[in-house]
Order: C-alpha cells, then sequence, then structure tokens
C-alpha cells in the first residue's frame, strides 16, 4: 500500500513517450514534439508535448500496475492555454493499453467551459494506432471538475478485475461516482491491460503547445464496499489510508 512514484528516475531525468531507453509511455504519433516528462530537484513532475495539426493525438503514461482490487488517485493541473482552443475538447483521465487496445476514461472538455465525463476506446482496425472509428461514451456534464483544475480524478477496479468505478472530485474530499461497474472494454479484465496510467486525448482542431503537472497520486486496497458501510464510513477508512502514505508533492 504505496504511492507509485512517477518516472521514479531521479531529478532532472527526462522521460521521453515512446522511447525504449527511458521507459516511459506510449503515444499514438499525433505530435510534432513527443511528450515528454520531467522531474525537479524538488520532485515537482510535468508532462509537456506539441500537438500535430489535424491530429486526434493520444497518449498514456505510466503511473502503476493495474490490478484487481485497488484504488487508484491522482490530481492533475492542466496547461491548454496555447492549444488552437485552449483545450476546450482535450481529455484528461485514467489510460489502459495493451499493443493496439485502449481504453480512456476522465473528463473531457465540452467545447465550451466545462467538462464531460467521458470514456473513448478503441480495437484494430479502429485501435491505438488509428485517429478515428474509435468508440465513445459522452456521459454529460460531470459532478466535479473544470477546464483549468486542477482536478481529482480517482478509479477503483473491481475484486475481480472485470469492471471499475471512476468518480471525481473538487477538493480530494467529495467524490462522485460518474462510471459504475462499468467493463474496461475492449479488455475483459484488467489483467490484460499492460500499460496503465495518465492518458489525454486532444481534438484534431487542438493543435499547439501543451503541459500537464500531476501529483497527490496514491495506490491504495480499494476501499470494501459490498461491507454495507456507509458512505461516510468508507470515505473516513480510505482517507485514513492516504494519510498513512508516505505522500510526495509531484508538482508545485
Amino acid at each position: 500500500m504505496f504511492p507509485y512514484l512517477i518516472g521514479q528516475r531521479g531529478p532532472g531525468r527526462a522521460i521521453i513517450v515512446n522511447d525504449p531507453g527511458g521507459g516511459g509511455g506510449s503515444s499514438d504519433g499525433g505530435f510534432t514534439e513527443p511528450p515528454v516528462a520531467s522531474t525537479t530537484a524538488s520532485g515537482n513532475t510535468t508532462i509537456k508535448g506539441k500537438v500535430k495539426p489535424g491530429s486526434f493525438g493520444k497518449f498514456v503514461f505510466p503511473l502503476a500496475i493495474i490490478a484487481s482490487g485497488r484504488q487508484y488517485t491522482f490530481r492533475y493541473t492542466p496547461h491548454f492555454q496555447q492549444l488552437t482552443q485552449q483545450g476546450k475538447l482535450a481529455m484528461v483521465g485514467f489510460g489502459m493499453k495493451n499493443n493496439n487496445d485502449f481504453h480512456i476514461v476522465g473528463l473531457r472538455g465540452d467545447g465550451s467551459t466545462g467538462v464531460h465525463k467521458y470514456i473513448v476506446d478503441g480495437t484494430p482496425p479502429n485501435g491505438w494506432n488509428a485517429q478515428t472509428g474509435h468508440t465513445t461514451s459522452d456521459g454529460g456534464a460531470a459532478a466535479a471538475g473544470t477546464q483549468a483544475g486542477p482536478n481529482y480524478i480517482r478509479l477503483v477496479t473491481s475484486a475481480d478485475g472485470t469492471t471499475y468505478t471512476y468518480s471525481d472530485s473538487n477538493d480530494g474530499s467529495a467524490w462522485s461516482a460518474e462510471f459504475s461497474s462499468q467493463a474496461p472494454s475492449p479488455f475483459s479484465n484488467v489483467s490484460s491491460v499492460t500499460t496503465f496510467g495518465i492518458a489525454l486525448w486532444f481534438n484534431n482542431a487542438d493543435a499547439g503547445p501543451f503541459s500537464i503537472d500531476i501529483d497527490q497520486f496514491a495506490d491504495v486496497v480499494a476501499p470494501e464496499r459490498d461491507a454495507g458501510l456507509p458512505q461516510i464510513a468508507i470515505n473516513a477508512i480510505v482517507g485514513s489510508r492516504q494519510a498513512s502514505l508516505p505522500q510526495i508533492s509531484l508538482n508545485a
């Protein structure tokens, strides 16, 4: 029960996505500047990149090894002001990937000033390396979160690994479940996922440079929701577990 430190490669180490020697994440080639994760001496971590014009660029950067019966949480602050549409249709969430199969769940800009709870997934011939043809699910306005952030998001995997619950929060204390008992399609079980972490998906009209800061990541045992405990008690248990973790801030 411990937080997985992003990169874990020491201060000043830049990790380039798709760099075999860097141990980084994976992009679909929709970037003129591949996403790079860097950690400063103070422990701040930022991912930067540049979206290619006309591309539905997406990438996933590993945070942990996903497993059944776990709860994953992190806070992110996006910096999308230099994108063509300021990220009004950009999506940030949890990404699961194995070769060309992928599944992303999180918050996506609604084209104006709000955010929607959203899922996008794909499998060949409309998989990770494809620009279009993905399966999408727009759940409507999210209960929490803003385009500017900071936003807290959480993913809890079921005991058997066949479903998950996705939630979001404005403050990291009060959580709203947006997708419950959700299958991680096209995966039948999270055990099939080889890369899991923070994922971004950009709209083809949103070219330009971007960055995103990540902190307060925690990987803990999922709460026992089947025990019949009231939600207040569950939140207290989760809070006490997280309070005991040696949290390291990865963002100023």
